[in-house]
């Protein structure tokens, strides 16, 4: 028997299960946050990503947004007095188009969000993405310019058509 609470203004449901999983991501973000905020020294450098997986339709995505939003992270462009952001990047986009909302969050100290990881690593993104989360430019190999990045991702099973298994490197 699985206990559970549907948060129906944010889409996903919370399941006490999950309790130690989602206190872990509350406190993921609460470090890059306060990085970000000059409230504790960090260089962006180390652990900066979450994958999480699970079948379609769960609210994995709206989960991780909705913890980014309680803990002050406004939707990019949506809520331009936020001075904390997540940009939720389709899988669709282009490779370019991924790479420069990824670098520009990188550089900011802010947060990403892209759907479906596991059905979009390819032509180079992964290469961006080993490079962001060790905290280092996919170009320059420098320190982001405000500490604070974080990357959520999603995926689902591999069984699904279109999907593939992440590389162990991510």
């Amino acid at each position: 028997f699985l206990s559970a609470h549907r948060c129906e203004d944010e889409g996903y449901t919370e399941l006490r299960s999950l309790a130690v999983q989602q206190r872990k991501i509350e406190d993921f973000i609460d470090l890059h946050r306060r990085q970000h905020d000059k409230q504790m020294p960090g260089s962006g450098r180390g652990l900066n990503g979450v994958y999480l997986e699970g079948p379609p339709g769960i609210g994995k995505s709206a989960m991780v947004q909705a913890m980014l939003k309680k803990n002050g992270y406004g939707i990019k462009d949506s809520e331009a007095r936020a001075s904390r952001w997540f940009d939720k990047i389709d899988a669709a986009l282009s490779l370019e188009a991924q790479k420069k909302r990824i670098i520009e969050a990188f550089d900011a100290g802010q947060a990403i969000v892209l759907d479906e990881l596991n059905s979009c690593v390819h032509g180079g993104l992964e290469r961006v993405l080993n490079s962001v989360l060790t905290g280092e430019h996919p170009d320059t190999g420098k320190a982001a310019q405000t500490p604070g990045f974080m990357a959520f991702f999603t995926g689902n099973s591999i069984a699904l058509s279109g999907r593939e298994a992440i590389s162990p490197a991510l």
